[in-house]
Protein backbone atom coordinates (compact mmCIF):
# COMPACT_ATOMS: atom_id res chain seq x y z
CA UNK A 1 0.00 0.00 0.00
CA UNK A 2 1.42 3.65 -0.62
CA UNK A 3 2.45 5.86 1.77
CA UNK A 4 2.77 3.38 4.52
CA UNK A 5 -1.06 1.81 4.82
CA UNK A 6 -0.56 -1.67 6.14
CA UNK A 7 -3.01 -4.22 6.11
CA UNK A 8 -3.56 -5.55 9.58
CA UNK A 9 -4.40 -9.26 8.32
CA UNK A 10 -4.22 -9.21 4.56
CA UNK A 11 -6.71 -12.36 4.86
CA UNK A 12 -9.69 -10.02 5.27
CA UNK A 13 -9.18 -8.97 1.40
CA UNK A 14 -7.69 -11.56 -0.34
CA UNK A 15 -10.92 -13.83 -0.20
CA UNK A 16 -12.22 -11.26 -2.62
CA UNK A 17 -9.50 -11.07 -5.00
CA UNK A 18 -7.58 -13.53 -7.25
CA UNK A 19 -4.32 -12.37 -6.24
CA UNK A 20 -3.71 -8.90 -3.99
CA UNK A 21 -0.38 -7.38 -4.64
CA UNK A 22 0.62 -4.86 -1.46
CA UNK A 23 3.33 -2.90 -2.65
CA UNK A 24 4.43 -0.64 -5.74
CA UNK A 25 7.81 -2.67 -5.81
CA UNK A 26 5.59 -6.09 -5.52
CA UNK A 27 3.47 -5.16 -8.47
CA UNK A 28 7.17 -4.06 -10.62
CA UNK A 29 8.18 -7.39 -9.72
CA UNK A 30 4.79 -9.81 -10.42
CA UNK A 31 5.43 -7.60 -13.85
CA UNK A 32 9.12 -8.23 -14.51
CA UNK A 33 8.12 -12.31 -13.60
CA UNK A 34 5.36 -12.74 -16.06
CA UNK A 35 7.62 -10.87 -18.86
CA UNK A 36 4.94 -7.72 -18.86
CA UNK A 37 8.03 -5.16 -17.94
CA UNK A 38 7.41 -3.71 -21.11
CA UNK A 39 4.47 -1.51 -20.63
CA UNK A 40 5.31 0.95 -18.70
CA UNK A 41 8.71 2.94 -16.84
CA UNK A 42 6.56 2.90 -13.67
CA UNK A 43 3.91 2.30 -11.77
CA UNK A 44 2.65 4.88 -9.45
CA UNK A 45 0.27 6.85 -11.72
CA UNK A 46 -3.61 6.62 -13.26
CA UNK A 47 -1.72 6.59 -16.81
CA UNK A 48 0.46 3.30 -15.65
CA UNK A 49 -2.47 1.86 -14.38
CA UNK A 50 -4.57 1.93 -17.55
CA UNK A 51 -1.81 0.59 -19.63
CA UNK A 52 -0.84 -2.42 -17.35
CA UNK A 53 -4.62 -2.87 -17.02
CA UNK A 54 -5.27 -2.94 -20.95
CA UNK A 55 -1.97 -4.82 -21.86
CA UNK A 56 -2.36 -7.33 -18.67
CA UNK A 57 -5.30 -7.42 -16.43
CA UNK A 58 -7.78 -5.39 -14.75
CA UNK A 59 -6.90 -4.68 -11.58
CA UNK A 60 -8.33 -1.99 -8.51
CA UNK A 61 -5.86 0.21 -6.51
CA UNK A 62 -6.50 1.05 -2.86
CA UNK A 63 -4.48 4.54 -2.44
CA UNK A 64 -4.46 6.72 0.44
CA UNK A 65 -5.39 10.10 0.12
CA UNK A 66 -5.23 13.48 1.80
CA UNK A 67 -7.46 16.64 1.04
CA UNK A 68 -7.19 19.85 2.89
CA UNK A 69 -10.63 22.42 3.01
CA UNK A 70 -9.56 25.41 4.85
CA UNK A 71 -8.22 24.66 8.37
CA UNK A 72 -9.83 21.11 8.14
CA UNK A 73 -7.72 18.43 7.16
CA UNK A 74 -9.10 14.72 5.55
CA UNK A 75 -7.72 11.41 5.30
CA UNK A 76 -9.35 9.43 2.66
CA UNK A 77 -9.31 5.66 1.18
CA UNK A 78 -9.82 5.44 -2.55
CA UNK A 79 -10.06 2.51 -4.66
CA UNK A 80 -9.10 3.22 -7.95
CA UNK A 81 -10.66 0.79 -11.14
CA UNK A 82 -7.30 1.07 -13.31
CA UNK A 83 -8.58 0.41 -16.83
CA UNK A 84 -11.09 3.49 -16.35
CA UNK A 85 -9.25 5.65 -13.86
CA UNK A 86 -12.63 5.82 -11.69
CA UNK A 87 -12.82 6.09 -8.37
CA UNK A 88 -15.54 3.27 -7.12
CA UNK A 89 -14.86 3.77 -3.26
CA UNK A 90 -14.37 6.63 -1.44
CA UNK A 91 -14.47 6.98 2.63
CA UNK A 92 -12.88 9.88 4.36
CA UNK A 93 -12.65 11.48 8.26
CA UNK A 94 -12.06 14.51 9.17
CA UNK A 95 -8.86 14.32 11.45
CA UNK A 96 -8.66 15.89 14.88
CA UNK A 97 -6.18 18.82 16.14
CA UNK A 98 -4.58 15.76 17.48
CA UNK A 99 -4.60 13.70 14.48
CA UNK A 100 -3.04 16.95 12.37
CA UNK A 101 -0.92 15.92 9.53
CA UNK A 102 1.74 18.14 10.36
CA UNK A 103 1.76 16.53 13.87
CA UNK A 104 1.58 12.92 13.09
CA UNK A 105 -1.22 10.84 13.45
CA UNK A 106 -2.55 7.52 15.05
CA UNK A 107 -2.91 4.61 12.61
CA UNK A 108 -6.75 4.05 14.71
CA UNK A 109 -7.43 6.84 12.46
CA UNK A 110 -7.65 4.30 9.73
CA UNK A 111 -10.26 2.20 11.26
CA UNK A 112 -13.67 3.43 10.26
CA UNK A 113 -11.48 3.60 6.92
CA UNK A 114 -10.57 0.55 6.51
CA UNK A 115 -13.83 -0.84 8.34
CA UNK A 116 -15.99 0.56 5.20
CA UNK A 117 -13.76 -0.95 2.37
CA UNK A 118 -14.40 -3.77 3.99
CA UNK A 119 -18.27 -3.30 4.06
CA UNK A 120 -17.98 -2.21 0.30
CA UNK A 121 -15.94 -5.48 -0.98
CA UNK A 122 -18.68 -7.59 1.08
CA UNK A 123 -21.23 -5.97 -0.85
CA UNK A 124 -19.90 -5.81 -4.14
CA UNK A 125 -18.61 -9.28 -4.07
Amino acid sequence: MPNGLIIQDPNEITGHFDRVVKSYEELEQLLVQEGKSNIVSGVFDLLAWKKIADSYKPFLVLKEDVRSEGIHEFIQLRVVQADTADYVFVAEIELSNDESLSGGFDSAAYYPLYNAFLEWLKQNQ
